[in-house]
């Protein structure tokens, strides 16, 4: 991958959520750094993954999608332990867990 400094850090680049997916759903232990990320793709943080400096286009009820009790889901990307600084999500949604909307909302800056 063009622009790819250290194997899994991505800086400065537009990055193609699809692209990463081709074997597994799970993307884990990557870093982005303004970064412009681009679906269409509905993405679940799991394990560790922190997010700051970042935004989302759309309005807040089409990017957060309440996941209504489900533990499993298919067709998701799951973001584990990676780090994302700094960057701009394109046509990407984020499923959370109902009990955690409220949080999800303020600390990405949607409520």
């Amino acid at each position: 991958m063009d622009n790819l400094n250290d194997i899994g850090v991505y800086r400065d680049q537009t990055v193609r959520l699809a692209d990463l997916t081709t074997v597994d759903d799970v993307l884990e232990r990557l870093t982005f750094e303004n970064c412009d990320v681009v679906g269409p793709a509905v993405v679940v943080l799991l394990g560790d993954t922190q997010v700051t400096d970042c935004h989302w286009t759309g309005d807040a009820d089409a990017v957060l999608w309440p996941a209504h009790g489900r533990q499993q889901v298919v067709g998701a990307i799951g973001l584990r332990n990676c780090l994302v600084t700094g960057s701009r999500f394109h046509r990407v949604g984020i499923l959370v867990a109902d009990d955690q909307l409220p949080a999800v909302r303020a600390g990405f800056g949607l409520a």
